[in-house]
């Protein structure tokens, strides 16, 4: 693999493997619509995930609040660019080290496009 492109299932499988190995309980997520994502629950309706935003392979967050649709590309830092399943990974670690803050940013609706 060369570059990493969510939107391949083998490059899903592998970036849940390396996650699950990291102690992340990662899952394949469709949202519909043939669009499908590595994802790691930090709340009810709110992920960790992988997103094609700007390139094959992104990470945010992003979920659903009600009707509410979230995204942290609307907070800067809030989506980082993955090459590699090791960037992926990083990311997703990252993400998930600093989820409570990302949380309150959920709570307090500074997610909401």
């Amino acid at each position: 693999m060369t570059t990493l492109n969510h939107d391949l299932p083998e490059d899903r499988a592998a970036l849940i493997a390396a996650l699950r190995a990291e102690g992340l309980d990662a899952v394949a997520y469709g949202t519909g619509g043939g669009n499908h994502h590595v994802a790691v629950a930090i709340a009810e309706n709110v992920y960790i995930a992988t997103v094609s935003d700007a390139s094959p392979c992104a990470v945010c967050i992003f979920g659903h609040a009600g009707t509410i649709q979230l995204h942290s590309a609307t907070v800067s830092g809030g989506v980082v660019t993955a090459a590699t399943i090791a960037e992926a990974v990083a990311a997703f670690q990252g993400f998930w080290a600093d989820r409570v803050r990302w949380l309150a940013l959920v709570a307090t609706g500074e997610l909401n496009p």
